[in-house]
């Protein structure tokens, strides 16, 4: 009977390395930040609201771009560098969530117009 020989991870050796620990600390922040956003999104829609469908609804839209953008997110990875392409994209992020803030701010659009 053959055995599998696993290698153990050495973590003390990945923590050495500062560039990782760099990457791990932008990588909390951001996806930290991607939570307080979900979170305050939601949380303002329910008080505007007082709906939970609403926020259904913004939690589908949400959802969506995860089930059609890896496809088109593929073929960028494979022909941009990477490290600029997640500047741009967290950018471009950042740009779509001023720009939504502005909007519910200005109150161009009502809650009830484009959900349901």
């Amino acid at each position: 009977m053959a055995t599998t020989v696993t290698n153990r991870m050495d973590w003390q050796l990945i923590w050495a390395q500062r560039g990782f620990r760099y990457f791990f600390v932008a990588m909390f922040v951001s996806l930290f930040g991607s939570g307080m956003n979900f979170a305050g999104v939601s949380w303002y829609i329910l008080a505007a609201t007082h709906s939970t469908v609403k926020v259904s609804g913004q939690v589908i839209v949400m959802t969506l771009p995860g089930l059609f953008v890896p496809f088109l997110g593929g073929v960028l990875i494979d022909r941009i560098d990477r490290r600029y392409l997640g500047v741009l994209l967290d950018l471009t992020r950042g740009v779509f969530v001023l720009a939504t803030a502005y909007i519910a701010c200005e109150g161009i659009w009502s809650f009830g117009t484009f959900m349901p």
